[in-house]
């Protein structure tokens, strides 16, 4: 599985942002190599800077996300351009790119949270960080590239002697301002951040101490750095995918990390701002509120608990034609993830990384069609093993109701709490519903057959994507509905649909765009 989309080219992350009037949809793609749709923009591209031939840092890794006109060992002006910050016009015809997206990054994290990010980073006490750090939503940088197509920037300054620091960083948000204050450590101190399984943080044997005990100075910038700002190519950093939740997450604990696991939400938090990263999905502890509102519709908790699969296998219960493998589900478990979800959503926010919550994708325990006979409810053998699966045709009202019901306990669980009551108001109105189903027809999606594959062929079409622009009305009919099941609690609802892009095999969204 793709653990973090859209960051690493490696992995040959693509993404298409696609955004009409209904619905408001995002396609993120772990992109298969015979991905049908017009190159996306590199991931490897997605800040560039004002320079053109003389840029700011030097990317810490071959897979770093911004673009860097010059080697980690070219520190000096003499360096050549690189290759990575090329890469962000390619394949530009037929993409609809996130700068139409009207959702606006800006102003999000708190700089008290940034420096308590560094302060663990770097093991000193917050007052230590050798950053002043300002957050800024009207913050325009020194002059923008042509080839960014976001209002998201930053810039590093000499801080003001008077602060007692050694580095302005001004951001238009909080990854941002993480980001670029990561970049000096990485260009300037020699430092890198990394996973804890993968190596962890180096810090270069604690940099930051020998500059409190004297023996070290934080470096100052270059000239060309001083105050040179840095654009993001496109809004969009996005992190995770379904799997990753159940398969890694899942035994995640907030501020320690799991035996055997070496990673605590906290970690990987702060990893996500170190890299710019600034919309995640946010699956964590989704189970206790499905209960509730199962519970709502006349399933007991046994009943779902028994449906559930067990935590390693949530992911297939969520919405892939797998359940009761693993389980049942204990009630501890679900409490327990609905609290750390709340934790995560905390500091999450707090860093101004905007999450992504489950929204409903009408699979349903079996039971409910015995309570709902009247209800277009499709049950299912079950896919690899345990009991069956139910579908809920999302043009049946009771799609609609449940729907319904589950935002208004999403956004009351794990909303922002705008009154201070203890009870979410609203979200920052981003919400998955896909799934990767592995069988049968579901609400509003369709396998790609053989013969639907050729059709586009005998019908003239050209090129794949005339192939697979052709409008399935009752697809889209589903779509529209399953939809609306979000819209109607909450009006700006945009819907991130994961999907796996090719031809053939692979599953399509049709109707959509």
């Amino acid at each position: 599985c793709v653990t973090t989309v859209c960051t690493h080219t490696d992995r040959q992350a693509t993404r298409v942002l696609v955004q009409g009037p209904m619905p408001r949809v995002l396609f993120v793609a772990a992109a298969v190599a015979a991905a049908s749709v017009a190159a996306a923009p590199s991931t490897s591209a997605l800040f560039g800077s004002a320079k053109t031939t003389r840029d700011l840092f030097a990317p810490a890794t071959t897979g770093d996300l911004f673009p860097r006109s010059s080697t980690t060992s070219e520190r000096d002006e003499t360096g050549e351009p690189g290759e990575s910050g090329e890469s962000g016009e390619s394949g530009e015809s037929g993409v609809v790119g996130a700068d139409v997206l009207d959702y606006d990054f800006r102003g999000r994290g708190d700089v008290g949270a940034i420096s308590a990010l560094f302060a663990r980073v770097l093991a000193v006490g917050i007052d230590d960080v050798p950053f002043v750090f300002l957050i800024d939503a009207s913050l325009v940088c020194s002059a923008k590239p042509d080839a960014s197509r976001s209002d998201l920037c930053y810039e590093l300054r000499t801080a003001p002697a008077t602060s007692g620091k050694a580095i302005q960083v001004s951001a238009t948000s909080g990854p941002d301002a993480a980001y670029g204050a990561a970049m000096y450590l990485r260009a300037y101190c020699n430092m890198s951040f990394s996973w804890d399984r993968a190596g962890g943080d180096n810090t270069n044997d604690g940099f930051a101490t020998k500059v409190m005990a004297g023996e070290a100075s934080w470096p100052a910038l270059y000239n060309h750095d001083d105050g040179a700002g840095q654009w993001r190519l496109r809004d969009i950093s996005y992190g995770f995918n379904v799997c990753t939740h159940s398969y890694s997450h899942v035994w995640y604990q907030f501020e320690t990390a799991a035996e055997h696991f070496g990673q605590s939400w906290q970690g990987l938090l702060d990893w996500m701002a170190l890299n710019g990263i600034n919309l995640h999905l946010a699956y964590t502890g989704q189970e206790e509120v499905y209960r509730k509102v199962y519970n709502s519709f006349g399933v007991d908790d046994v009943t779902f608990r028994a449906w559930s699969n067990g935590p390693a296998h949530l992911t297939w219960s969520r919405g892939q034609s797998m359940h009761g493998v693993g389980g049942p589900l204990p009630q501890e478990f679900m409490t327990s993830q609905w609290h750390l979800q709340r934790q995560i959503l905390e500091r999450s926010r707090a860093l101004g990384i905007v999450p992504i919550l489950p929204a409903f994708q009408g699979n349903v325990p079996p039971a409910m069609a015995d309570l709902f006979p009247g209800a277009n409810i499709t049950v299912q053998d079950a896919h690899w093993g345990g009991g069956s699966a139910a579908w809920l045709d999302s043009t049946d009202p009771l799609f609609q109701s449940i729907g319904d019901k589950f935002m208004s306990a999403i956004i009351a669980d794990f909303g922002m709490d705008t009154d201070g009551d203890g009870v979410g108001d609203v979200t920052e109105h981003w919400y998955e519903a896909d799934g990767l189903f592995t069988s049968g027809d579901p609400p509003w999606r369709r396998r790609m057959g053989e013969a639907d594959e050729h059709a586009g062929e005998q019908a003239g079409a050209a090129t794949d994507a005339e192939m697979d622009a052709a409008m399935d009305h009752e697809s889209f009919i589903h779509a529209r509905q399953a939809y609306l099941a979000m819209n109607s609690t909450d009006p700006e609802a945009r819907w991130m649909v994961r999907c796996k892009l090719g031809r053939g095999t692979a599953f399509i969204l049709i109707g959509l765009t």
